[in-house]
């Protein structure tokens, strides 16, 4: 009986050190008509079961139009069932219209929502058009 219950821990040992482990890691996401949603660029992916844990990682949001939608953050962790991302670590969210830093954030995907709990700061970019408005008053 001792030894199958070494044998059991051994095993599940052995398995819990042979995670999924994906050095340099990219991920694209491409839609029914062959547009480009989604670049993911990571250092590391790790996999356990349905959570995927990235390190370094970099996430193009791709539009239709306009500029991608750049997200930077050190690591994060993403359950694929759930379809939400979360983390304690810092971000920054780069578009067209400007950037917004923070320190951790909750990502529902399929929603496309982004929550930044706090230390958040926005700096958003005036257009020539509101430049011009502004001159004229």
């Amino acid at each position: 009986m001792k030894f199958i219950f070494l044998m059991v821990l051994f095993l599940f040992s052995v398995q819990a050190e042979t995670q999924l482990k994906i050095k340099n890691a990219r991920y694209s996401d491409v839609d029914e008509t062959g547009f480009k949603k989604m670049d993911l660029l990571a250092d590391e992916a790790r996999f356990y079961g349905q959570d995927i844990k990235l390190t370094k990682y970099t996430l193009n949001i791709y539009q239709k139009k306009g500029t991608p939608i750049l997200i930077k953050s050190p690591s994060c962790l993403y359950d694929q069932g759930a379809q939400k991302i979360k983390s304690t670590e810092k971000v920054s969210i780069t578009f067209n219209e400007g950037k917004i830093d923070g320190v951790g954030y909750d990502v529902a995907v399929n929603d496309q929502n982004i929550r930044i709990r706090s230390q958040v700061k926005a700096v958003f970019k005036v257009s020539k058009q509101e430049k011009k408005k502004e001159t004229k008053k």
